[in-house]
């Protein structure tokens, strides 16, 4: 009983896990949400997952020009398969004004959704706008390209808190968010962070794009340097702002001069300087009411510990005494604490050991402070209780901790000479005390490894051992090169075998393109992976590749009709896309599909 009900919870436990970890997320993106009368943009509906029922919303400030046009996708990631379904139409505002696209309800696993509201800002018609037909501007009537680049391409200063205390630690992020192509990039200036202790955050993600969308625009941020701040001063501290120089790759709008250019478009190079916004920081001063004495100015949220490994020894013995810093907070500023031993312990200078990491939540670690000491006479002493005080500013007081407080029972060491009548002690030289430092040794646990006397390694067992392994490992070489050789004769079944290798290859880089928006190379890679991927699977010479050919041999070796249909449909995608710019699916739902179908194949044809 007690174990089928352990099962029975176990069981609703996962299903709960998976329904967290795949939660529906419908959500509305416009491509721009500032457009002028007469221009056109696109406002998409995502769902990842497949819909079940539609129902758009009302357009009543807007010109409906295209959609609703759907676009479903598959994806495989770690051997789950996962779908997405968009909405998307093309939009043209009829007035100018502040107006809000309404949500849009979906239906999918028998439960309703609701996507955001978007706001659109509507501007006057414009002699370029009705020129470009609504399409996305770079540049401006005057020619001048920095206002409309400024919009889409710029650098912000966020800080986890513009309100501290002296000493408090707050996390500023450089982020650059663009819908842009960024060709080049330098840094420009770099504030000083005058007033902070700072420490610079090292992140594996640091430089690396993502989606973020912005008012429902959707931009590739990423993070250009993080810091951790700790103000040393109260009143208003300002981090000043940074900035960059840019090159950016822009659409050409001026006449096309030659075939090329009238079927592909032309580009050009622009020069811009992103320039961030500045913060001020509020510091307020640590409150001087309650502050205690021995307060050195540590602010965070710490625990202070003492250790000692012995009470008992001898005179002239070791004893390790140990005090440990931990927490989050300014811990490489906490200062050495002032001890107070007895006048007849020798007290060596303190070895100092830290492991303090730095990241988005801030520093944090741990430093320990070891102390050698070697007590000189015979009796009972004591250590005294050791105090730490800090500043926690997330309960706004001062906090106190003590050590334990020890009694050292140090006896009288054997053969050890008098007490001398000053206080000294007869026949022990600076030498002798030297020698202390080094001369004593923790004992060492576990096994020793011994060895019998008169032994020869030459004509032993392990002698024969080394001799044999090059013997075997040859041998084992030659089986292997003659193993290969015989698959290397068989070209068709290398092809064959090497077919998914290849493609998976050649989809990393088109990924790699994809993320550098390098839109031409990326579906080109595309295209060029799934056409070698069958003509090495099926043994189809690329000069008789076709879609109908790569249709018949998919039916031929059993391929289910709806993978043939998407396989050939990510085709025409990319067909589409490398002379149309205007493509129905983005570029992660190709690269997705494209990897999906691959997958699939695999699976059904072996």
């Amino acid at each position: 009983m007690k174990s089928a009900f352990k099962y029975g919870c176990s069981f609703l436990l996962l299903s709960l896990a998976v329904q967290l970890g795949y939660a529906q997320k419908f959500t509305a993106t416009v491509n721009r949400n500032t457009v002028s009368v007469g221009e056109n943009f696109k406002l998409t509906y995502s769902l990842n997952d497949r819909a079940e029922q539609y129902m758009g919303p009302n357009f009543s400030d807007f010109r409906v020009l295209s959609g609703p046009n759907q676009s479903t996708s598959m994806s495989v990631s770690n051997g789950q398969m996962s779908s997405s379904t968009s909405f998307s139409y093309i939009l043209s505002p009829i007035r100018e004004g502040q107006f809000t696209i309404p949500a849009a309800t979906i239906r999918a696993n028998g439960s309703e959704f609701q996507s955001n509201t978007i706001d659109i800002t509507v501007t006057k018609q414009t002699q370029q706008g009705n020129r470009n037909g609504g399409q996305a501007n770079t540049q401006s009537n005057n020619g001048d390209p920095g206002n409309e680049i400024s919009d889409n391409c710029f650098i912000r200063l966020i800080v986890s808190k513009k309100q501290a205390v002296q000493g408090e630690q707050l996390i500023a992020t450089f982020k650059i968010y663009t819908r842009l192509s960024i060709v080049d990039n330098a840094v420009d200036h770099m504030p000083s962070f005058t007033g902070f202790y700072s420490e610079e955050i090292n992140t594996a993600d640091q430089g690396n794009l993502k989606p973020e969308i912005v008012n429902g625009v959707q931009f590739n941020t990423a993070i250009i340097k993080q810091m951790v701040l700790s103000p040393q001063r109260s009143g208003e501290i300002k981090i000043e702002p940074m900035s960059m120089d840019l090159v950016i790759r822009i659409r050409d709008e001026r006449a096309p001069r030659s075939v090329f250019d009238q079927f592909f478009g032309a580009y050009k190079d622009i020069r811009h300087k992103a320039v961030s916004n500045s913060v001020i920081i509020n510091v307020d001063p640590l409150p001087s009411a309650g502050k205690p004495s021995n307060f050195s100015g540590a602010v965070g949220s710490f625990n202070m510990s003492g250790t000692i490994d012995k009470t008992e020894v001898k005179e002239n013995e070791a004893i390790n005494f140990k005090i440990t810093y931990s927490g989050q907070g300014n811990i490489k500023l906490i200062s050495d604490p002032i001890l107070e031993f007895p006048p007849d312990f020798e007290v060596y200078d303190p070895k100092k050991n830290s492991d303090i990491k730095t990241s988005a939540s801030g520093v944090q670690g741990s430093k320990t402070l070891e102390y050698l000491i070697i007590p000189r006479h015979a009796g009972r002493f004591n250590i005294p209780s050791v105090s730490f005080t800090y500043f926690d500013p997330n309960k706004k007081k001062y906090m106190t901790q003590n050590t334990e407080a020890y009694t050292i029972n140090v006896l009288r060491g054997n053969g050890q000479p008098a007490i001398a009548s000053d206080g000294g002690m007869r026949g022990v030289s600076k030498k002798d005390v030297t020698l202390l430092g080094r001369d004593i040794r923790f004992i060492k646990k576990g096994n020793p490894h011994l060895m019998e006397a008169h032994y020869y390694f030459m004509g032993s067992r392990l002698f024969w051992i080394l001799i044999l392994i090059p013997v075997v490992g040859l041998f084992l070489l030659f089986l292997a090169r003659k193993r290969l050789q015989e698959m290397q004769a068989d070209v068709i079944g290398m092809k064959k075998k090497k077919a998914t290798k290849v493609a998976v290859k050649r989809l990393s880089k088109a990924k790699l393109h994809m993320e550098a928006s390098e839109k031409n190379a990326f579906y080109e890679e595309i295209f060029k992976s799934l056409n070698g991927y069958v003509s090495d699977k099926f043994n189809i010479s690329m000069a008789e590749l076709s879609k109908e050919a790569i249709e018949q041999n998919l039916i031929k070796h059993s391929v289910a009709e709806p993978i043939i249909k998407s396989f050939l449909s990510v085709l025409s995608e990319c067909e589409m896309a490398r002379f149309a710019p205007s493509a129905a699916m983005s570029e992660p739902q190709v690269y997705a599909s494209a990897m999906g179908i691959i997958n699939q194949i695999e699976n059904e044809v072996k």
